[in-house]
């Protein structure tokens, strides 16, 4: 909904990033892409590295 509004009020979303070098353009994104990704990530390897507890005990 931001970036759409941003759209319509700019006609641009300011906090999309482009990265390039050269002719080389990487995919644009946005800064609340990157915290959705970052947070996945987070939540996946917390839940990968987490020692699997003994079912005897409760925390």
């Amino acid at each position: 909904m931001g970036n759409a509004a941003d759209r319509l009020i700019r006609g641009q979303v300011v906090d999309f990033i482009q990265w390039y070098w050269r002719d080389f353009f990487w995919p644009t994104f946005n800064v609340a892409d990157m915290a959705i990704v970052i947070g996945a990530v987070a939540i996946a390897a917390n839940g990968l590295m987490r020692p699997k507890s003994s079912q005897g005990q409760s925390f």
